[in-house]
């Protein structure tokens, strides 16, 4: 697992991982968005499935991984969880139980209608097996993301933080259609909120000294569409602090996916122009600053980023 905070992962850079398939180790890689199986032709092995062969390894992950990209739900799995260690045996295993278990309960249930004794009454019994009979149909569907699922879960967080920046464009994508913004709208205000509260928390840490222990931190963070400019407020005295963050897609993308969500205790609100190098960003950047009346509020102004040699991030204020 990688040892970096993920704020602190440059998601954009080439990465690879092994893989046990077939009785082999196998190479994946991952480069400007894609993955590559590079002992396989993708194409070839999903044809040789289509003929009745099992799926490898590679493939399965191949298939979990472009799955996951048109499936928002998966973000919070992703970011928020630990490396899982993945046992197809043990997990198809227990599905077949739970199918097994469901089958047995359905062909001994009508028979409850007529058992002497029995407190429920014929409908009720008719109407609990009509549902277990309608769950058993949606059994390997459901079966099946729980595999693709624990499949992503096993991969090593380098994947998993890619592969959210995969969905995040995805998102942006469709933002505008109809129903998928009330549908997960709700869902990634919490996702980006989720990903954006460390930096937007630790750039408060130098004010931290003029507030009571214990004073509460609230931030709340909302999605905006990619024609809509981004704000960040703060509002920070001594019992206390409130942030509010309404960022687009891009945010996650080109902030936080670059690692560099935060800057020398400076969270960057917005990537505006680079060099063909890459090595000077011009930015939008925050910082607090201690006013008259002792309370400290969020600054946002131009900032320029530049790369050191050691790779990391150094800031410069445009306005000194």
């Amino acid at each position: 697992m990688d040892k970096q905070s993920p704020s602190r992962i440059d998601l954009t850079q080439p990465t690879r991982m092994t893989v046990p398939c077939g009785g082999s180790t196998h190479l994946i890689t991952w480069s400007g968005g894609t993955i590559t199986l590079e002992d396989h032709d993708a194409e070839a092995e999903k044809t040789i499935v289509a003929l009745g062969a099992p799926r490898c390894e590679c493939l399965e992950i191949f298939e979990a991984w472009n799955h996951a990209l048109t499936a928002p739900e998966l973000l919070p799995m992703l970011v928020g969880s630990r490396t899982r260690r993945f046992d197809p045996s043990k997990l198809r295993a227990d599905q077949a139980n739970q199918r097994s278990r469901l089958q047995a309960l359905i062909r001994v249930l009508p028979g409850a209608i007529t058992h002497v004794g029995t407190t429920a009454t014929p409908r009720a019994i008719n109407q609990h097996l009509r549902k277990l009979q309608a769950e058993e149909k949606t059994l390997d569907s459901r079966y099946d993301r729980e595999y693709k699922e624990a499949l992503l879960a096993a991969l090593p967080e380098s994947f998993r933080q890619r592969l959210v920046i995969g969905i995040i464009n995805s998102c942006r994508a469709r933002w505008f259609e109809k129903g998928f913004r009330e549908q997960y709208a709700a869902m990634l205000n919490e996702f980006v909120a989720m990903i954006a509260r460390p930096a937007l928390k630790e750039c408060l840490d130098g004010w931290r000294a003029h507030m009571r222990s214990g004073a509460p931190i609230d931030v709340e963070c909302a999605v905006i569409g990619e024609d809509e400019t981004p704000v960040l407020n703060g509002f920070a005295d001594v019992e206390g602090a409130t942030i509010t963050a309404a960022l687009p897609f891009s945010w996650a993308t080109h902030v936080w996916g670059r690692g560099i969500s935060l800057v020398e205790n400076c969270f960057v609100l917005q990537v505006e122009t680079e060099t063909r190098t890459e090595r000077t960003l011009k930015t939008i950047a925050a910082r607090w600053k201690r006013g008259q009346d002792g309370r400290s509020s969020i600054v946002v102004e131009p900032a320029c980023l530049s790369k050191t040699p050691d790779g990391s991030w150094r800031l410069h204020w445009t306005s000194e």
